[in-house]
Order: structure tokens, then C-alpha cells, then sequence
């Protein structure tokens, strides 16, 4: 078995990308029949790799053509030690390439001290404490301190601070006159970020940037707790996890602004976390071409809806003759989704040909024509997102739309209120579509996505004599239709 396993991995040397994930019950010396396959690979140059049941390090060092990589780690494996050399031999490999050649780098941590995590969302996994140990708190910084400073301490040549000194028998890879990586893209999430002087000049050239779920040094970090994850403190943390937590983060906002004082002018970001310094960020220049917002940070919706405002007014339209897929996920309803508020805003990105957003579950109002068919009232919001779309949006090709949370659903996060209402509303949200009608006089409707139903724009004519109209149906998937779903149901 292994023979052949090798033999028939070794027949395709002429592979340039690979996605990799380890199954849980993988034996051993299986993955390293794979990993020494891609040693052998000539002209391999990305490479995807979920970590989770990783039995072995992957020697990346070893990779001479690779120039775009990306690694997951996630919490449902325990044993983090072979991942841990892994990311040990990432800093290598970027330090042994020439510069340019690598591009990309996107890697995504867990912070799940032992084992499940204490809560199922994003928000609450992003958290850099979850338990009141200190040891946990200790592990976590420490994790990411090992992690980020194998590529920021690499050049230092040592450090002679006590907070520091444990960094010090850390191999370091970088000379100081070593020649920065070059990176274009960065994506990072559940870790910190800081700009200093040495990693501003690996991404002097960055022009993709990701950042999700990205802690922040916290003296008392905030966690949501089941079983109702109410937000709850915790004590302090101990001042030498603080200083860890200082020496190797910053704040986003400091984060923003120093991107900007480095002169980096990014053209594609997506982020999860919009603070004052992003938005300060934003009105600095023009010329981002993808911007995707998701909005769950927020506290409540004073913070959250002032965000909005301020996003959609000046910093948009800084940016309005380069914008072509714009996404805003409005974790719950208010001044993200869209509507009458934001509609001029968006309509002013003329080469758009992506657009998502949500709507607000009272703003899909609709009643009965003569016929008794269904008809969408003048304001609501997905007749007005159609007009928008088709009148001021010439290059739109694909509208995505999704329904957003109740409000009053922010503090007390059960799931139960929150799946019955996001699925109620995507319902109405497909009724309002399927109902929707265009004019003949249209030119062009974009797809639009509902979650995973795709709607497609069709010419009808409404019966005998009547003129055609536009109107939209769903574009089947022979296997979805043969599975079924029950939930959608109407």
C-alpha cells in the first residue's frame, strides 16, 4: 500500500498547487509518504493545508517554488506540537526564499486551551482569555508570542530585556541587512498584529490584506459565557502575559495608522472588526478595489450604527471609482443593511460587479395587486436594491443578500430566536425576489445569491397580451434537488 500510495502520488510531479487535509484516522507514515511527495514537487507553488489531524511537521523549508501558502489550525485535535514546528518552519522558509517570490500568506490559529471551545461564535472564539487560569492565559500569549516572533525576532540578533528573555534561545532567521519577503497578500486570524519596523518591510508591497478575529492587548479581556453568553469581565491578567501580549500586538486602530504612516495602501481588505482607526485609514487615499465589512464586534448599536454612518458617508466615497465587489455583513439589523440611508452611497461605485448586503426584516413589506398576486410595496428594500442595482450600477453582475439578527438578539445571543428569525427572513427575502418584477425596458439583472440559492433573471410574458416582463428564478442543483431541503420549505 505504501508503494503504491507513493508511486501514484509520485505521477504527478507536474502539480503547481495542492490542497491538503489530514483525516483524523491518517496513520503516520501515510502523511509522510505525502510530505515527502511534496518535497519531490518541481514546480509546486501553492499550497493549502488544514492542520488539525496533522501527525507530523511539515518541513517547509523544503518547498524551493512555493509562493502562496495558507494553514489552518483549529482546536479539535489536542496535540499542537507538530504544528508548532510546522509554523517554526514557515519562518524559515521565508527567510531562505529570495525576496519576491513569496506572495502570500494566510494563516488561521485556534486559541482553544483544553480542547472544545467554551463558546460557538466568532466573537466569542476571538477572545484572548476564556478561562480565569492563569496558566491558559499564559499558554495563549505565549502562543502567539512563538508564532509572531519567530518572524519579528528574527533579525534582532537577541534582546535584553527580562520580558524578552525567554525569545532570545529562539532560533532567528533573519540577518539584519536580510532583504524583506515582499509579501502581496497577508491573512491572519485568531492572532495579533503589530507594525514595527521590521515587519512594516515585509509588507511594504502588500496590496491584500485579511484580518478576522484578531485580538488586541487587554488588561481585562471581555468573554461570553454559555449557556445565555452573556458578556461577563474577568480578573486582570498577570502582568507579564500583558507585556507578552504588548511586545507582540498592538490595537487595530494603532495597527490602521501605522499601515498608513508606512505609506501601505492596501487594495483589497476584509475584516470583521471596524474601529476608529480603520475608518481614519480609509479616508487617507483612494483606490481599494474589494471591500468586505462584517460587523459583529460592536457592543451594541449606538457604536455599531455610528460606524455605519461614518463609513458610508466620507471614506466610500474615497474609494467609489475603484470599488468593484463590495460586501457589508450586517450582523444585526441597523444602519449596515442596506436601505434608503446607504442607498446613494452605494449607487455612486459605478464599476461595481459585486455587491452583498443585508436587509432589515422590516423592510420587505408587500401586498396584493387586482389578481391577487404579490407585489412589492414602493419602499421596500429589495425593490429599491433592484433599482439601485439596474439604473446606477451598469457593471453589476452578482447581488448577494442575506438577513441579518434582531437587534434585541445582541446581548442574549440564543440560538434559537436568532435561527428562527435570520431563516423567517430569508424566506421573505426569497418570496420578495420570486415576486419581484422589471420592466422589459431592462438591459441586464445581476444574479442574486440567497445563503446557498442561486435566482437567475428571466424574460415572461405574464399571460395573453400582456407584455414580458423580467422576473427572477431559482437555478437548480440537480444534487441539492435530489437531497432535498426541507427548510426551505415555504
Amino acid at each position: 500500500m505504501k508503494k503504491y500510495l507513493s508511486d501514484g502520488l509520485m505521477s504527478l510531479r507536474g502539480l503547481q498547487s495542492v490542497s491538503w487535509t489530514p483525516e483524523k484516522y491518517d496513520e503516520e507514515w501515510a502523511q509522510n509518504v505525502f510530505v515527502d511527495v511534496l518535497k519531490s514537487l518541481p514546480a509546486l507553488q501553492k499550497l493549502d493545508v488544514m492542520l488539525v489531524h496533522s501527525r507530523i511537521a511539515l518541513p517547509l523549508e523544503l518547498l524551493p517554488s512555493i509562493r502562496e501558502i495558507s494553514l489552518h489550525e483549529h482546536s479539535g485535535f489536542l496535540d499542537k506540537s507538530h504544528n508548532s514546528q510546522t509554523f517554526t518552519s514557515l519562518a524559515k522558509m521565508s527567510a531562505r526564499l529570495p525576496p519576491g517570490q513569496l506572495t502570500s500568506v494566510h494563516i488561521e490559529r485556534e486559541w482553544t486551551p483544553g480542547g472544545a471551545p467554551e463558546a460557538p461564535a466568532p466573537l466569542e472564539q476571538s477572545n484572548l482569555k476564556t478561562r480565569d487560569s492563569r496558566d491558559s492565559d499564559t499558554r495563549r500569549a505565549g502562543g502567539a508570542v512563538s508564532r509572531r516572533t519567530q518572524w519579528q525576532e528574527a533579525s534582532k540578533g537577541g534582546s535584553s530585556t527580562n520580558a524578552e528573555a525567554e525569545d532570545t534561545a529562539r532560533p532567528h532567521y533573519y540577518t539584519a541587512d536580510a532583504p524583506p519577503v515582499q509579501l502581496r497578500h497577508l491573512g491572519v486570524k485568531y492572532s495579533f498584529v503589530k507594525l514595527d519596523q521590521l515587519t512594516a518591510s515585509h509588507c511594504r508591497h502588500l496590496t491584500s490584506l485579511a484580518l478576522i478575529n484578531v485580538m488586541e492587548p487587554t488588561e481585562i479581556p471581555a468573554v461570553r459565557r454559555q449557556p445565555r453568553l452573556k458578556v461577563t469581565n474577568t480578573q486582570k491578567l498577570e502582568p507579564e502575559v500583558l507585556a507578552r501580549q504588548r511586545r507582540v500586538g498592538s490595537t487595530l486602530s494603532q495597527f490602521w495608522l501605522t499601515l498608513h504612516r508606512e505609506g501601505i495602501h492596501l487594495e483589497s481588505i476584509r475584516l470583521d472588526h471596524v474601529v476608529p482607526g480603520f475608518i481614519e485609514y480609509l479616508t487617507f487615499y483612494s483606490g481599494i478595489k474589494v471591500l468586505d465589512i462584517a460587523t459583529a464586534k460592536f457592543r451594541n448599536v449606538v457604536e455599531s450604527d455610528e460606524a455605519a454612518h461614518q463609513i458610508f458617508r466620507d471614506p466610500l466615497a474615497n474609494h467609489v471609482d475603484a470599488l468593484v465587489e463590495l460586501g457589508t455583513y450586517a450582523s444585526y439589523e441597523g444602519l449596515w443593511c442596506f436601505g434608503e440611508h446607504n442607498s446613494t452611497s452605494i449607487s455612486n461605485c459605478k464599476r461595481l460587479r459585486i455587491l452583498t448586503v443585508c436587509v432589515p426584516s422590516d423592510g420587505l413589506e408587500t401586498s396584493l395587486d387586482a389578481r391577487g398576486d404579490v407585489t412589492l410595496a414602493s419602499n421596500n428594500s429589495i425593490k429599491v436594491l433592484m433599482a439601485t442595482g439596474v439604473s446606477t450600477l451598469p457593471r453589476l453582475t452578482t447581488l448577494n443578500i442575506s438577513p441579518s439578527d434582531k437587534e434585541s438578539n445582541r446581548q442574549y445571543r440564543g440560538p434559537t430566536m436568532s435561527v428562527n428569525h435570520l431563516i423567517s427572513t430569508r424566506r421573505r427575502i426569497t418570496r420578495n425576489i420570486v415576486a419581484f418584477r422589471g420592466p422589459a425596458s431592462y438591459t441586464r439583472l445581476p444574479i442574486i445569491t440567497i445563503w446557498t440559492r442561486h435566482y437567475e433573471p428571466k424574460l415572461v410574458s405574464q399571460g395573453k397580451g400582456d407584455t414580458t416582463q423580467w422576473c427572477y428564478q431559482e437555478i437548480v442543483d440537480p444534487q441539492l434537488e435530489e437531497m432535498g431541503d426541507e427548510g426551505d420549505t415555504e
